[in-house]
C-alpha cells in the first residue's frame, strides 16, 4: 500500500514522525490514534504487541508513564486500556480540585504552579 500512494521521501518522513511521537497535550485517546496512523509507516519499529507497547509508553507524559510502570504491562492493549484509566482518574482528580490534568503548558506537573519562595515572610514559631 504506502509504496503504491507515497514516496520514498513522504514514507521517511512519517517514519520520522512516528519516532518523534509524543504524547504532549493530546489526550491517551489521540495520542494512542495518531500512534496508531503513523505505525502504519514503520512496521519493523514495532513488529509484535510487546515492542508496539514499549514505543507507545515511552511516548505517554511522564506523570502517565510513571504511574504505569510498576504494572510491567507488556500487551498494547492493556498499555492503552491501564493508561485511559489512569488518565481519566486523574482528571477526575483535577477536576475535584479545580484543575484539568495535562492542560498546563508550562510542563508543571498535574496544573501546579512551582512554589516561590521570599514573598510572604513565615512568622517563627512562639513556645
Amino acid at each position: 500500500f504506502n509504496g503504491k500512494y507515497f514516496s520514498d521521501y513522504t514514507r521517511e518522513q512519517k517514519i520520522a514522525e512516528f519516532q518523534r511521537l509524543r504524547q504532549g497535550l493530546m489526550y491517551v485517546d489521540q495520542y494512542e490514534a495518531k500512534f496508531t496512523e503513523l505505525s502504519q509507516y514503520a512496521p519493523r519499529l514495532i513488529e509484535d504487541l510487546v515492542d508496539r507497547a514499549r514505543r507507545f509508553k515511552d511516548g505517554l507524559r511522564p506523570e502517565l508513564k510513571d504511574l504505569l510502570v510498576p504494572f510491567n504491562l507488556k500487551d498494547y492493549n492493556d498499555l492503552y486500556e491501564r493508561a485511559q484509566l489512569i488518565e481519566r482518574n486523574l482528571n477526575e482528580q483535577a477536576a475535584a480540585s479545580g484543575l484539568r490534568f495535562g492542560s498546563n503548558r508550562e510542563g508543571n506537573r498535574f496544573g501546579k504552579k512551582p512554589m516561590t519562595g521570599g514573598r510572604h515572610p513565615i512568622p517563627p514559631n512562639r513556645k
